[in-house]
C-alpha cells in the first residue's frame, strides 16, 4: 500500500510530476493557460490604459467649481 510519501510507478503520492516529460508537459500546459488569460485580460487593460492617458491630458477641474 502506498502513502504520500512512496513512488507508485514513477509518480509521487504528493501530485508533483518526477520526469521530465511531465514537468514539460505542465509547463506546456501552464504556457498555454496564460496565453488564453492573456488574450482574455489584454484588450481591457489597453481600453484602461487608454482612458488614463486620457484623463491625464485633459484639464483637471475641481468638482467643487461650476462648469464655465
Amino acid at each position: 500500500m502506498a502513502d504520500g510519501g512512496e513512488e507508485v510507478d514513477g509518480a509521487r503520492g504528493s501530485g508533483t510530476p518526477s520526469t521530465k516529460e511531465s514537468v514539460k508537459s505542465l509547463t506546456t500546459q501552464y504556457t498555454a493557460l496564460l496565453t488564453v488569460v492573456q488574450g482574455l485580460w489584454e484588450p481591457r487593460l489597453n481600453s484602461y490604459l487608454r482612458n488614463l492617458e486620457q484623463q491625464e491630458s485633459c484639464p483637471k477641474q475641481s468638482p467643487h467649481q461650476p462648469l464655465q
